[in-house]
């Protein structure tokens, strides 16, 4: 009679993963948004005044976060750590993918709207970074109501004036002044 094997552990290598990551990974993202450096001024040889200049930090990633594991003598590969935040690693993807997604993603959100908000990222970049990085999306509300597709930017004037005189809506005092000055785009 052949032997039977009770196998109670899943084959393969056992995981890298410790429960102790969570907490590092927070401690990773919770950095300074920014660093001011001192920048003195010199005349003649000496000193005479300091300059403060505001640096932004690197914004913090989980790719950065796996270059500091791995700088702490951890061997873990990039591919290895978004492993974790998938369902099928059900033993810690809970507690390893809340950590990221309802207190990393948070605090990278707060690192780049402080940078943006004082200048120191681009413009553009900011936008687009919030829009893939973080929850933060570009919300354009219809001016007259749900059932028509048309924003403000999309519809000509005097097509709107049409339209909210019909339904009796009142239009903002700048809009009402172009359209009787004559100042109509079409």
């Amino acid at each position: 009679m052949p032997k039977k094997y009770n196998y109670t552990k899943k084959p393969g290598r056992p995981s890298k993963y410790k429960p102790e990551f969570c907490q590092e990974m927070i401690n990773f993202f919770n950095q300074e948004p920014y660093e001011d450096i001192k920048l003195p001024h010199y005349k003649n040889g000496k000193k005479t005044w300091e300059d403060i200049k505001r640096m932004p930090s690197k914004l913090p990633t989980m790719v950065e976060f796996v270059k500091s594991l791995n700088k702490n003598g951890v061997s873990i590969g990039f591919r290895t750590v978004y492993d974790w935040l998938d369902k099928k690693h059900s033993s810690f993807h809970e507690d390893f993918s809340q950590t990221f997604i309802y207190i990393c993603k948070d605090l990278q959100k707060n690192f780049l709207n402080q940078n943006a908000l004082q200048g120191l990222y681009n413009p553009l970049y900011s936008k687009f970074l919030a829009v893939n990085i973080t929850d933060m999306r570009d919300v354009v509300s219809p001016l007259i109501d749900q059932s028509t597709h048309y924003h403000y930017t999309q519809i000509d004037e005097v097509k709107l004036l049409e339209q909210a005189k019909e339904k009796g809506i009142t239009l903002p005092l700048e809009i009402e002044r172009r359209l009787k000055s004559g100042q109509v785009t079409n």
